[in-house]
Formats: C-alpha cells, structure tokens, sequence
C-alpha cells in the first residue's frame, strides 16, 4: 500500500510594475468587491520626506488611478481594508513634526476614485504612534492595531472603530508590538508580534487573545522562537479554528488556547504573510535568499504533513512580496517591490493560478 502524493504546481499568470517619479514601497494589498485591487504604501519624495500612495489596478493590472497623499510632513499608509460595508480605509503614520518619534497612528476613508473622504490621527504629543495593520469586522467597523512607545517601552494599542466611524474603545497592552490583527470566528480578535529579548537585536514572537470589547483573554511570549529583528508578522484564523503565524523564518501553528501544534523555521526566509488556501493548505510570502540573492517567493506548505508542496521564485530579483490574498476566482495575488537601482523601487503586482 501506498499513499498517493499530489503536487499541485503554481503558474504565474502575469505579472506587471508601477512607478511613480519616486522610490515606492507598496505595504499592503486587497481585492474590491467590483474585482478591481488597490495597492497602498509609501513613496520616498525626492526631498526625502515619504507620502503616501495608492494605485487601483483592474483584474488584467491596468490601472483606473494612482494617487500621491503629500503633506510638509512625512505620512504613509502601511494597510488597507474594504468593510463590510464596501468602504476603503486604511491606516498608516502622520508625522505631527519633522522629529523622529514625533508620530501618530493615521486612518483614512478613500472614495472609489481614491480621494480622502474622512481622516483622523491618534497619539499623543511626545509619544510615538503608529499604525501598523487593520482588519474589517464583522459589524461594519474596524479595528487597528498600532506601536505605542512612551520613551521606555514599546506597547501594542488597538483601536475598534464601529461602522459610524465613532471609537468604541482603545486599549493598550504592554506585551511587545503587534504588527498583525484578525477578527475571529467569536468576534474577538487575534494578534501576533514581536518583543525585545535581553538581546536588542533578537525578538520572541508573542501572540494576544483578546474579546470583543478588547479585554485580554490570554497572552504568550513564545521563547522557543527567536530571531533577530522581526519587523513584521503575520496571523490567521483556520478553518479547524486553529492560528497560523508567520514572523521571519519562523512559520507555525497553534490552537484555540495557545499550544503549539507544529512548527518550521528556515533561515533563508523572510516572511511577512500567510493565508489558507480552499483546500486548506497554507500559504506563505515574503522572500528567499538563493545564490545571496533576494527573491519574491510564494510556497504552499500541506496542512497534514507540513511538507512544501510547491514554491516559486518566478518574479525577477531582487524583490520581495509585501503582501499576498487570495482572490475571489481562486487566484493568488502579490504584490511587492523590485529596486531599479540603489535610489528607487517600483512597485509588483502579479497572479499566479494554482
């Protein structure tokens, strides 16, 4: 007897690059409910202050617009949702001053043409604020998780905004930062994050559990995990109602009350998302080394054995994925940077089929 393996292979479908007059960073990615997809990030101005950016693209990558958000003050947007109610928002960072530091959390409500309909900052003066990823809910509203850093410690904050766009509550917790924020199935939410090790340069990864109303259920610090300057993660609900994490080379999963169910870690990696595929397979993103070249890559891993069940590197070098969903029709869509030379970067954007 045996047991019958099949490797299901990826194939790019196509891939295209944007470019502004700057050097741009795209942070985040999602799918319109029309099928368009927006892409947001950062563009690095000439005179060194960042802006800013989103691009609407059609499902074929032609673009409908591409819009640059300026200010005398550096700003960028680092995540994107639609709510449920099919409204764009997107938070990021608001310089209030030309200080490093000196920064708030940012959200923005664009229209359908990208223009800025509604903007709020948070923070305090003196206290550094930033906004680091945000997920719709299940109520029309939303949710931001953010760096909060009053000079000693750095702390993860979160907001909950309702459908009305009206703060229902903000809580601060002092665990590290959480770069990552899902709703789920309960209506509460999860968050995955780094935080400081004796080392300054080493991280453990943590994960917090928190209700509706954003009181903590559970927290944990994993120990067992640690690499060296984890700058982004990523966190998803399982259809069996388990997580996965990903967070640099590190990938693994855990159940409903934080128990490790497995886990991998690849020093050539550099992962920054993970989803599920429909067959329930997991997906990753970010890049790989390969000859000390740094490569967008995109491998699926079985949700039984953990074995990879593809990978591709079919994107040109050096470039990285920044963010990864899965389509309505069942594609896979990146998008990402590639440096032109040592000054600017354009922006990726491809499907691949599967």
């Amino acid at each position: 007897l045996y047991k019958e393996v099949v490797y299901i292979m990826t194939k790019l479908k196509f891939a295209t690059t944007y470019s502004f007059d700057y050097s741009l960073t795209p942070n985040s990615i999602i799918e319109c409910q029309n099928g368009d997809y927006i892409i947001v990030g950062k563009a690095h101005n000439k005179d060194s202050h960042s802006s800013a950016f989103a691009i609407r693209v059609n499902y074929k990558g032609n673009v409908i617009w591409k819009k640059i958000y300026s200010s005398p003050l550096p700003q960028f947007f680092t995540s994107i949702i639609q709510t449920t109610n099919g409204d764009l928002v997107a938070t990021g960072i608001y310089y209030y001053s030309e200080y490093a530091s000196d920064e708030y959390t940012w959200i923005v409500k664009l229209d359908e043409n990208g223009n800025i309909v509604w903007q709020k900052t948070l923070g305090f003066v003196g206290m550094q604020s930033e906004g680091y990823d945000i997920c719709a809910t299940s109520d029309g509203g939303f949710a931001i998780t953010s760096l909060f850093y009053n000079g000693i410690s750095y702390k993860t904050r979160i907001f909950k905004f309702n459908n009305e766009y009206e703060l229902q509550w903000d809580e601060l917790f002092d665990i590290g930062v959480a770069f990552s924020i899902v709703e789920t199935m309960d209506n509460g939410f999860m968050l995955s994050g780094a935080i400081n090790t004796l080392n300054s340069s080493l991280n453990n990864i943590f994960i917090l559990r928190i209700d509706s109303n954003g009181k903590k259920l559970w927290d944990r610090i994993y120990s067992e995990f640690i690499d060296s300057d984890i700058v982004n993660s990523s966190i998803i609900e399982m259809k069996n109602g388990h997580f996965a994490v990903v967070a640099k080379s590190i990938i693994f999963e855990i159940n409903s009350i934080g128990n490790i169910v497995w886990s991998k870690k690849n020093s050539n990696y550099k992962l920054n998302n993970i989803i599920q595929s429909k067959e329930g397979n997991y997906i990753i993103s970010g890049s790989s080394t390969i000859n000390n070249n740094s490569h967008a890559f995109i491998e699926c891993i079985g949700s039984n054995n953990q074995e990879s069940l593809w990978s591709t590197t079919e994107l040109l070098y050096p470039s990285e994925t920044t963010d990864l969903i899965l389509s309505k029709e069942d594609y896979l869509v990146t998008c990402g940077y590639a440096p032109i030379n040592t000054d600017k970067s354009l922006v990726c954007f491809a499907l691949f089929s599967y």
